[in-house]
């Protein structure tokens, strides 16, 4: 068993980002898109228990983006890491429900893409 009393600890994790200062997105209108670096993904978050995905645009500007049950099932194949872009298709089904689509990124000119 590891004893921590053997531990020094002076490096402070997670200080650098403030998730205060993450900006909704919001879509309002069909094809509006946010892009970045998938960060977090935030579990029952709110008065509904929804998931929260974070991402960080190319400016640095973090990003959360508030899921549906379509956002999540879309996004279960993403890790931590990847620059996702995620379009507002508007309102689908005879539900009304909010569609997306969500695509991985991947550098220009890698072999095999």
């Amino acid at each position: 068993m590891t004893n921590f009393s053997n531990y020094s600890f002076h490096e402070e994790l997670g200080s650098e980002h403030s998730y205060d200062e993450e900006i909704p997105w919001r879509p309002e209108s069909q094809g509006e898109t946010v892009t970045g670096v998938y960060q977090d993904k935030k579990l029952n978050v709110g008065q509904y228990q929804q998931t929260v995905f974070v991402l960080c645009e190319e400016s640095g500007t973090l990003r959360s983006v508030w899921a549906n049950k379509v956002l999540e099932s879309k996004m279960a194949e993403a890790e931590l890491g990847d620059i996702i872009r995620i379009t507002y298709l508007g309102r689908a089904g005879k539900n009304g429900y909010h569609n997306y689509k969500v695509e991985r990124g991947h550098p220009v000119g890698r072999a095999g893409i």
